[in-house]
């Protein structure tokens, strides 16, 4: 197996389950105390770079496999959306928070 094959599986089984153990817990965390607003602010974050991970670690294995499920078109679409909403709705979301009032 080649160094981006095995990348591609770290991601998918080290990088994922570590991504989703941190955001159930922030998630939990931010419940138990919703006065804590950066709580949130993070738990937000939390999920859209799980949803990152998660993304192109699948992108990683359809792309590795030898006969894709996923067109290259399409591939291109997902992970560019992805890549849009992990760029702004966390940005977005903390200027709203913090913003000055």
């Amino acid at each position: 197996m080649s160094i981006d094959g095995i990348i591609a599986l770290l991601v998918v089984f080290v990088g994922i389950p570590l991504n989703v153990y941190i955001f159930n817990r922030l998630l939990g965390l931010s419940h138990a105390r919703p006065d804590l607003r950066v709580l949130r602010e993070r738990t937000i974050v939390a999920f859209f770079v799980l949803l990152f991970v998660v993304v192109f670690g699948l992108v990683f294995l359809n792309n590795d496999a030898t006969i894709p499920p996923l067109s290259t078109e399409l591939t291109k679409i997902i992970t560019r959306t992805v890549t849009l909403l992990a760029a702004t709705v966390p940005a977005l979301y903390w200027i709203r928070l913090y913003r000055s009032k």
